[in-house]
C-alpha cells in the first residue's frame, strides 16, 4: 500500500476509506485509510486509531471514523475528499475502469467553479423519510430533527425538504475545500454526538447499529442544501459493477419514481 500523500504534487488529498486490504489503483493523491483500525488487523498503513480519534465507534459511525481522524490529525493544504475502496467518482457513467476515476487535475478544475462534489443523486420510490422508515428506525431521524431545531434551526427547512424529496446523494462521499470540510465536520459531529447520547441502538441488529453512518448520509445533503452550495454531481460505481446494467436500473428508477 502506498504511503499517505506519496508522490502527490497537487494540493488536494482524496482518502479511500476501507475496512480491509484491497487492490488500490495507483492514482496520484489517493490514499487508502483504514476505518475502525482499533479492532482491525488489515495492513493499510494509514489508520484511524492514532492521535485524536473515535475508531472505537466504527461499528455505529462507519466511514465517519476515518473522516473524523483526517479532520483532527491531518494538516490539509487546499482540498480534501472521501471515497470508498469499492466506490470512486467517475467522469463517464459508462466506463468504470480505473483510468476513468476523477484525477486530481479534474477535481481541482471542478472546484474552481463548484463548492463541492457529491455522488449522483439516488432516486427513490418513496420519500427520503419513508425510505428511511422502511429500513431503519424513523424515531432516530426525528430525534435528529429535534437536535437541529435546538442547535441549528436555520437548517430545519433543508431537513424537512430533503425528507419529503425522492432522491439524495448517498455514501458519505464528497470533495470540497479544507475550509468547508472543517465547517461540515464541526456541524456534523456536534449533531451526531448529541444524537449518540439520546439514541439507544443497543438492541439493533448489526446492520442498523451503523445508525450514525446512515444518519450522516442524509445530513450531508441537509448541510449542502442549507448552505446553498453549488454542487457538481458525479457518477459513482462500485469497481465490480456491471456498468450498463447499473445505468439501466438507475434510468428506469428515474422514469418510474422520481418526481
Amino acid at each position: 500500500m502506498k504511503e499517505f500523500n506519496k508522490m502527490n504534487t497537487k494540493k488536494t488529498n482524496i482518502f479511500v476509506i476501507t475496512h480491509k486490504d484491497f487492490y488500490m489503483p495507483d492514482i496520484n493523491g489517493y490514499s487508502p485509510i483504514l476505518a475502525g483500525a482499533k479492532y482491525n488487523s488489515a495492513t493499510i498503513s494509514l489508520k484511524d486509531n492514532s492521535g485524536d480519534n473515535i475508531s472505537v465507534l466504527n461499528h455505529s459511525f462507519c466511514e465517519l471514523t476515518a473522516q473524523y481522524w483526517v479532520w483532527k490529525n491531518v494538516s490539509l493544504e487546499k482540498n480534501v475528499g472521501f471515497v470508498h475502496y469499492r466506490r470512486f467518482f467517475y467522469k463517464n457513467r459508462f466506463d468504470n475502469n480505473a483510468s476513468n476515476i476523477l484525477s486530481l487535475d479534474e477535481i481541482e478544475k471542478v472546484l474552481l467553479s463548484k463548492d463541492i462534489i457529491l455522488a449522483q443523486k439516488m432516486p427513490l420510490r418513496r420519500s427520503v423519510r419513508d425510505d428511511y422508515a422502511r429500513y431503519h428506525n424513523l424515531a432516530d431521524m426525528l430525534k435528529v430533527r429535534e437536535i437541529l431545531e435546538k442547535s441549528y434551526p436555520g437548517y430545519i427547512p433543508a431537513f424537512d425538504g430533503l425528507m419529503e424529496s425522492h432522491s439524495f446523494s448517498p455514501f458519505n462521499m464528497f470533495v470540497s475545500s479544507r475550509q468547508l470540510f472543517a465547517e461540515y465536520m464541526n456541524w456534523l459531529f456536534d449533531i451526531l454526538f448529541q444524537a449518540k447520547n439520546e439514541i439507544d441502538f443497543s438492541e439493533y441488529d448489526k446492520y442498523n447499529q451503523r445508525v450514525f453512518g446512515f444518519i450522516a448520509e442524509r445530513l450531508l445533503n441537509v448541510w449542502v442544501i442549507g448552505k446553498g452550495l453549488n454542487v457538481q454531481y458525479c457518477p459513482v460505481y462500485q469497481n465490480n459493477d456491471n456498468v450498463i446494467v447499473t445505468e439501466f436500473k438507475n434510468s428506469l428508477k428515474k422514469i418510474l419514481f422520481v418526481k
